[in-house]
């Protein structure tokens, strides 16, 4: 009979230890989430200027007139993994008549306007023009580590993200990453 109390004892102490892993993982994700919001909080009078210096308009938060052209981005990744997710900090320009964006994805919680956010990531858009039968179906390249964007090309668009908050460095990651991916394509 003792050893059934050894056995139910290991059994327990390993739950406890497996439960406290995850909660100091999470933990440690929302310490390192919230540093980065602050980093962008640091930047964030910055977003102007260098949306002036990259031909970018910049807005606080996603324009309604943008809604309906960006229609066909449901199926694209990021955007088709978070159900309750709003475009912040969107840098927009139009080159040789095809848009282009960098914005923040603010995943929230539940669907209120000013429910917080749970997570955010970096993702820059283009709208590319296809002829003929060269239309892409679908092109998923992901990064190579968290630290480097990942790209999906999908009928006229192309996104690349980073599981990030904006900031000047994640905006140069995606920029540079999108840019490389439509160098290649």
């Amino acid at each position: 009979m003792s050893w059934m109390w050894a056995v139910i004892g290991i059994i327990v102490s390993v739950g406890v230890i497996v439960v406290t892993g995850i909660a100091i993982a999470y933990q440690v994700m929302r310490r390192k989430f919230r540093r980065q919001l602050m980093a962008q909080a640091q930047q964030v009078a910055e977003f102007p200027a260098w949306a002036q210096e990259h031909d970018y308009a910049y807005f606080e938060e996603f324009p309604p007139d943008d809604a309906e052209r960006l229609r066909g981005l449901g199926p694209l990744l990021p955007f088709s993994d978070f159900a309750l997710a709003r475009g912040e900090h969107v840098f927009r320009r139009v080159e040789a008549g095809q848009m282009r964006y960098i914005l923040q994805l603010t995943i929230c919680a539940d669907p209120g306007q000013d429910a917080p956010a749970v997570g955010a990531i970096t993702v820059a858009v283009a709208e590319v023009a296809r002829t003929g039968n060269s239309v892409v179906t679908d092109v998923k390249q992901p990064g190579d580590s968290r630290d480097q964007a990942s790209v999906h090309a999908r009928g006229r668009w192309v996104t690349s993200y980073l599981g990030r908050p904006l900031t000047l460095t994640s905006m140069r990651a995606v920029e540079d990453r999108l840019d490389g991916y439509l160098r290649s394509a």
